[in-house]
């Protein structure tokens, strides 16, 4: 299990969960590989299933805000807004609401604006990697 997760207390771990919850739906794409990932993040956290399901369905980036926001650690709530980020890049794609919706929420959550472009900047870095490595194996075939 990651570090941080694994110092997470049971409501902390249930609002990352909340997180990424809301970053996956924020396309409105209920998949089966979203369900998956949800259900994998959800047992490394130490919940099940049914645990995850019950979990808050957060509408709004102002309500998502809010629940990161009770996380009195930093750390943590960078942990979250980084781990939304890389979920919202997944698919290689990043809409202009993903992203402004990751702004509002880290912002109003107390995270840095510097931060959180700090973090965008990690991710496409990494996008960048996989994309070269990908050339780099189909090159000259």
């Amino acid at each position: 299990m990651n570090t941080f997760t694994a110092e997470m207390n049971d409501e902390e771990k249930s609002i990352y969960l909340e997180a990424l919850k809301y970053i996956l739906g924020a396309e409105k794409t209920d998949t089966p590989e979203n369900k998956d990932f949800l259900l994998q993040q959800a047992q490394k956290a130490g919940f099940d299933k049914k645990q995850l399901k019950a979990l808050q369905r957060i509408k709004t980036a102002e309500e998502m805000a809010a629940e990161i926001k009770k996380i009195p650690s930093v750390r943590k709530k960078r942990f979250i807004i980084r781990e939304m980020i890389m979920v919202a890049l997944a698919d290689h794609e990043l809409s202009d609401q993903e992203m402004c919706d990751i702004y509002k929420i880290g912002t109003a959550a107390g995270i840095k604006e510097d931060k959180i472009n700090d973090f965008f900047l990690w991710a496409a870095q990494g996008l960048e990697w996989q994309i070269e490595g990908i050339r780099l194996v189909e090159k000259d075939l």
